[in-house]
């Protein structure tokens, strides 16, 4: 599934949504909860047990910041939960992997052209200009 290339006003995400995992598909996470521009945590409840992925932006140094990506699972000690466990597992290493390279791509394609800032808050000057 490809995935956004920009952001769209009107597809902002509010608790209780449900975020699909592919186009069409009957399966998604749930929005539990979210902070506009700060966090945002989905959840994916079956039997078997609980599936909650969190994205967190941090403040660094020199205006930028940092995207934390968590997961966790709560599971059933059965051993068709400890499969499912397993499996999702797998699946999440491989898709989160994914995604947040192009996260990264996207983010820093967007930086290109834009002045980054300095720790007070200053643009930051080209390279050769700082030596003077």
């Amino acid at each position: 599934m490809p995935s956004a290339t920009e952001i769209r006003p009107d597809r902002r995400l509010k608790e209780g949504d449900t975020a699909r995992l592919t186009a069409g598909s009957p399966v998604g996470f749930r929005v539990d909860s979210i902070d506009p521009g700060r966090s945002i945590v989905f959840a994916y409840r079956e039997r078997n047990g609980t599936v909650t992925a969190a994205f967190v932006l941090v403040a660094s140094n020199a205006g930028r910041c940092r995207l934390l990506h968590r997961v966790r699972f709560r599971v059933r000690t059965t051993p068709a939960a400890l499969v499912w466990a397993a499996l999702m597992d797998a699946g999440d290493f491989i898709m989160s992997r994914r995604m947040l390279l192009g996260i990264r791509a996207r983010a820093e394609s967007r930086s290109r052209g834009c002045s980054r800032l300095e720790s007070n808050g200053q643009p930051q000057q080209p390279s050769a200009a700082r030596g003077r």
